[in-house]
């Protein structure tokens, strides 16, 4: 399995022409890829910038991407920018985005979400990953649907074409910079949770795709409350759990813990699962003692309730019996 990503940053438009210049784009482009790069983070084989494209080359470039990639290759598809709804559509801005004289869209100097989609469809990956920093993107998920197909569709389509869409805002909200903050707010939080390992929530040494959102949404909603609510779409569990990056593991022994937790819900400790978890202990530079005090701590209330229970079960036999011989 090899990981490819694609970013593409858009901060360059046509002045007065209904598409004000930002801030960001190029910054937050620069700022992923190297942690992306970092074989101590992401790990990715190839990442490529694309900054101010025209439409061709994004097309090209977005075409390149997810061309020629092995079935369970990761493929990430990054964009900063501004996105922008034309009627029902969603497209993303490119350098040649300008409106008409009537202050619509000039729709062919942008692109369309649903070209992303169907060069996306083509090559049937099973890993791909979205992920836009822009207004409005939580549209880009009904660029899933073409104009005579129902709304109800969108989650089996999600799920036949094993996409995972992470979006910086709902469909009707916009995405914000903030002056003097070299990133954006969305990935800004994005690239602090892959560089500094804290997106890692679970503590198990893999920051997967879930584990980013869910990190990035909650230093969102504390830093903004209500201006901003990142999503994501997916109705594939196994999907949520690709991959991003890796993590220094913080607390060893929380993590041993929550193994024992994860591994032992009767209690007791099989030997297959005894020799994962002596792996486990040597991975994480545990010594033998503090493994089995660990274990026992985390056992010892599954092993009281379990006791317990049998206590009440056998009064209760008696209590049946004692009935039944009367």
């Amino acid at each position: 399995m090899a990981k490819y990503a694609l970013l593409i940053g858009v901060a360059e438009y046509r002045d007065g022409e209904g598409y004000p210049r930002l801030l960001t784009p190029l910054n937050d482009i620069e700022a992923l890829r190297q942690v992306l790069l970092d074989p101590e983070k992401g790990g990715f084989d190839e990442v490529k910038l694309l900054p101010n494209p025209s439409p061709p080359e994004m097309e090209d470039a977005i075409s390149t991407l997810f061309g020629g990639r092995q079935d369970n290759d990761i493929t990430l598809l990054y964009f900063s920018g501004h996105g922008i709804k034309e009627r029902r559509d969603f497209y993303l801005g490119t350098r040649d985005t300008r409106n008409n004289q009537q202050g619509n869209l000039l729709t062919l100097t942008a692109f369309p979400a649903s070209r992303v989609h169907s060069i996306m469809s083509i090559n049937s990956l099973k890993q791909q990953v979205v992920i836009l920093d822009c207004c409005l993107s939580a549209s880009f998920a009904d660029g899933l649907l073409s104009n005579d197909e129902d709304s109800t569709n969108v989650k089996q389509q999600l799920k036949e074409k094993g996409r995972v869409i992470l979006t910086s805002s709902v469909s009707n909200k916009p995405s914000f910079e903030k002056k003097g903050l070299p990133l954006s707010i969305y990935t800004g939080y994005l690239v602090e949770g892959i560089a500094t390992g804290a997106a890692d929530l679970d503590e198990d040494g893999v920051i997967s795709i879930k584990n980013l959102h869910d990190y990035t949404t909650q230093k969102v909603q504390k830093a903004f409350p209500k201006m901003q609510q990142p999503e994501i779409y997916s109705v594939q569990p196994e999907l949520l759990e690709i991959p991003i990056a890796k993590a220094p593991i913080r607390n060893p022994k929380l993590r041993y813990g929550k193994e024992v937790e994860r591994l032992c819900k009767s209690g007791e400790i099989s030997p297959v699962v005894r020799l994962q978890l002596d792996v486990l202990r040597d991975k994480l530079g545990l010594l033998p003692e503090d493994a089995e005090q660990i274990e026992n701590e985390v056992l010892a209330p599954i092993r009281e309730y379990k006791r317990k229970l049998q206590l009440f079960e056998n009064y209760l036999r008696e209590v049946v019996n004692r009935v039944l011989s009367e």
